[in-house]
């Protein structure tokens, strides 16, 4: 998993997990308040209409610049 960001300056900054390791934990560490109520949400979509997914840092990139245009069209 791989998370990167841009500051107003285009310094790139993020993480990536490279690995994940397995513990245990105590039965009483995950155990749920009194007074909990379950809330059902509805299906979440599995994205928008005509939404594209980027597949490469180059196209995400291009797709972020082209989203950072458009908002700052709608600010002025």
């Amino acid at each position: 998993m791989k998370m990167l960001s841009k500051d107003k300056s285009g310094q790139q900054n993020g993480l990536e997990v490279i690995r994940m390791q397995e513990k245990k934990v105590a039965a009483g560490t995950l155990a749920v308040p009194p007074g909990y109520q379950v809330t059902e949400m509805p299906e979440m979509p599995e994205g928008m209409p005509n939404m594209k997914i980027p597949t490469t840092e180059e196209e995400a990139e291009k797709m972020r610049e082209e989203w950072m245009k458009k908002m700052q069209k709608q600010q002025r």
